[in-house]
C-alpha cells in the first residue's frame, strides 16, 4: 500500500464547516433574574469578616507608595474596585491559614449563621 491509499478520499472543507457553526448556534442557560442567590459557607462567611477587618487594619498605601513611573491609569484597570493595600492571594492564603487554626467555639458562631442563611433560602 501507498500513502495516497490510506489518506481517505473527502475531507471536509474549512469552509463548509464555518458555515454549519454560523447555522448551528448553541444557547447558553440564562438564569432566571428572580432566582434567589446561594447561601454562604460557614468559611465565606468568616472570610467577609476577616477580609474587612483586614483591610481595616491596614493603614493606607498612599504614604507608602513607590513611583515606579507607570501612570496610574495603566496600572489599575478601570472596572475594577480595589483597595490596593493587599493583593487576593496573599488575603486569601492568611485567612485560610486562620480558618483551619480557628477555636472550635468560634467556627460554631459561622457554622450556625450558614446554617440560618441555609434554612432561610427555600428552593
Amino acid at each position: 500500500t501507498t500513502f495516497q491509499d490510506l489518506t481517505p478520499l473527502a475531507l471536509p472543507r474549512a469552509s463548509s464547516s464555518k458555515q454549519n457553526n454560523k447555522v448551528q448556534k448553541k444557547r447558553t442557560w440564562k438564569k432566571p433574574k428572580d432566582k434567589p442567590k446561594r447561601p454562604l459557607s460557614a468559611y465565606n462567611l468568616f472570610f467577609q469578616q476577616e477580609r474587612s477587618r483586614i483591610i481595616a487594619s491596614i493603614p493606607d498605601s498612599e504614604s507608602t507608595a513607590i513611583d515606579d513611573g507607570i501612570p496610574e491609569e495603566i496600572k489599575r484597570k478601570k472596572h475594577r474596585k480595589t483597595h490596593g493595600k493587599i493583593g487576593f492571594a496573599d488575603l486569601a492564603r492568611s485567612i485560610a491559614d486562620k480558618w483551619k487554626c480557628i477555636d472550635p467555639t468560634e467556627r460554631e458562631v459561622f457554622e450556625q449563621q450558614a446554617e440560618t442563611e441555609k434554612n432561610g433560602i427555600q428552593r
